[in-house]
């Protein structure tokens, strides 16, 4: 049995992606299965940096790899506000809200990681 997206979701979250609006979707599938959707609806694409998946049992490990996601995205080159490319700094609180980082990227929690 597949589960098919109604008509026109990909191509409105295409609408809502052009216009910055961030989406994030919640869902009970297992974990492929939510994937396989955010692929099929372009909320996860092959082009992007990094898919992160975060599948930590404990608190700790959780937060582990959230931190190695942020690193992992705070590491690559920004361009601040004034247009320059540089090195983040991944020790400044304020930075990353002051800076556009030029990447894309998703975050994928599995239910007991929430």
């Amino acid at each position: 049995v597949e589960d098919k997206l109604q008509d026109g979701v990909p191509e409105t979250i295409a609408c809502l992606n052009l216009a910055d609006i961030k989406i994030w979707v919640l869902t009970g599938d297992k974990l492929e299965t939510a994937m396989n959707i955010g692929y099929s609806c372009n909320m996860l694409r092959d082009d992007m940096n990094e898919v992160f998946i975060i599948s930590g049992y404990t608190l700790l490990e959780v937060k582990q790899q959230l931190r190695s996601a942020k690193e992992q995205i705070l590491g690559l080159s920004r361009v601040s506000s004034s247009g320059d490319v540089e090195k983040a700094d991944m020790f400044g609180e304020d930075s990353v809200f002051e800076e556009t980082i030029i990447a894309e990227y998703a975050l994928v929690i599995n239910g007991h990681s929430l």
